[in-house]
């Protein structure tokens, strides 16, 4: 039976433990979960311990220790400590009302996928909903299938981005149209003719952009139409335009669906709501002891 044989140590025990652990611990240069929620920061360094009762509370030498080294915790830095050792301890996580960094749960969604949902911290307008409504949108367009998350409830600004929608559907034919004017010229090999037409599919493009990526739900469409046109494959001007061509005919077709998805998620709502409306105003009312039936429709 192997029998352990006691070391004593000179000088700083921390320093020591330290030369030990060293070959063994990966350093890491910031907190990070160690793989049971404990935060955790550097070579192995717990932020947070159990007491004497059981509960995980803030390491009670942390302030000194950081001290020692030139940190000290902003407020909105130990909001999210805090935040941590709260859910170790099982408490929820404080409420969205709560100020300082925003902080995100992972979790799966109803498509097997991983997901962020923010817990804690300033939240954007209707945030939450562009990024449920986008998220269903992107699965379809690349899974090919149909998403199982649910996003029933209407798109709130719906009145004041659809002007903006008018523009960008407006600009993505004006695009698709200049584009498949390039396709001709590469063909016919005009050069002259060719710059200037490239000259204005930019001025357009860069119009679009400045347009589509004002708003939340055509903002990450802009973004792929831009890497899908930096990392294209083609070799030749007739590939290029070509490429061009196709992008911007999908981008169209994009928001053309995503423009579509909103009108009918917002139409669908409210006519959820005239139906709730008009079931409540079916509804008997007794006033003063006599009860009145609205008339049928």
């Amino acid at each position: 039976m192997p029998t352990l044989t006691p070391h004593p140590i000179a000088g700083d025990f921390n320093a020591a433990l330290y030369r030990f652990m060293r070959p063994f611990e990966t350093f890491v240069p910031r907190i990070y979960n160690d793989g049971t929620g404990v935060p955790t920061l550097g070579l192995g360094y717990a932020l947070a311990t159990k007491n004497a009762a059981g509960t995980w509370v803030v390491l009670p030498s942390l302030p000194a220790d950081l001290q020692s080294i030139g940190i000290t915790l902003l407020p909105w830095q130990t909001d999210i400590l805090d935040a941590a050792i709260g859910a170790l301890n099982g408490t929820p996580v404080p409420p969205s009302t709560w100020t300082g960094a925003r902080v995100y749960e992972s979790r799966i969604d109803a498509d097997g996928l991983q997901d962020y949902h923010q817990r804690a911290g300033a939240q954007a307008i209707n945030a939450e909903w562009h990024g449920r409504f986008l998220r269903r949108f992107w699965y379809e367009e690349l899974a090919q299938q149909r998403s199982r998350l649910v996003v029933n409830d209407p798109f709130h600004d719906l009145g004041d981005q659809q002007d903006r929608f008018r523009e960008v559907l407006s600009l993505a034919d004006r695009l698709a149209t200049q584009a498949t004017q390039l396709v001709y010229l590469t063909q016919e090999n005009r050069a002259q003719d060719l710059e200037t037409a490239t000259a204005e599919l930019a001025a357009l493009h860069r119009e679009l952009g400045s347009h589509a990526m004002m708003s939340p739900v055509l903002r990450s469409l802009t973004v792929a139409l831009n890497r899908e046109l930096q990392n294209g494959h083609a070799r030749t001007a007739a590939e290029l335009a070509r490429q061009h061509l196709q992008g911007y005919l999908r981008f169209r077709r994009r928001v053309d669906d995503v423009v579509t998805g909103l009108e009918q998620r917002t139409a669908t709502a409210t006519a959820r709501g005239e139906m709730c409306a008009l079931a409540v105003s079916r509804q008997p009312r007794n006033l003063g002891g006599t009860v009145f039936h609205p008339l049928p429709l």
